[in-house]
């Protein structure tokens, strides 16, 4: 099993209010792993830590080995106590664990902003989304021979 560890926040950057916030790691299909296991495809629920802090710890099979090719996605509920429902997000981006486990932040595929421009020689290291822009230079070196000075973007 791999560990994959991180915190969760609200867009004010608020992690006390989601008191009672449970995350779904939910698998993309069954799978086969070594050594010679079916992997049905029941999600995994972990519950968010209630110290303020919301991190969060996740005990997961590692997709890095499973036939054929899997990966999670994550379903957070919590509950709002002012209108007495549950709030729902459904985070369809892939999460792909290594065997080693990590970082939340590092390992999910999650699209980048089209606003943010990459700068840089060389293309982005990932496809970045649809509508990104990217200038062919050397940020720290105006003088550099390699740059072009183009400006793409992708389509």
């Amino acid at each position: 099993m791999a560990l994959v560890k991180g915190n969760v926040a609200t867009f004010g950057l608020e992690s006390i209010s989601l008191l009672g916030l449970r995350l779904t790691f939910v698998p993309s299909g069954p799978g086969v792993i070594e050594p010679k296991y079916l992997l049905v495809s029941k999600p995994v629920e972990v519950t968010v830590a209630v110290d303020g802090s919301g991190a969060f710890t996740a005990n997961l099979a590692p997709t890095d080995n499973v036939h054929p090719e899997r990966w999670y996605t994550i379903r957070a509920e919590w509950p709002d106590s002012a209108t007495n429902f549950t709030q729902l997000d459904f985070i369809d981006w892939k999460l792909y664990v290594p065997t080693e486990g990590g970082d939340f932040a590092d390992l999910i595929e999650h699209p980048s902003n089209p606003q943010l421009a990459w700068v840089g020689i060389g293309a982005p290291p990932t496809p970045p989304a649809s509508g990104s822009l990217w200038l062919d230079d050397n940020p720290d070196n105006v003088a550099d021979p390699l740059n072009t000075g183009d400006l793409y973007q992708w389509e």
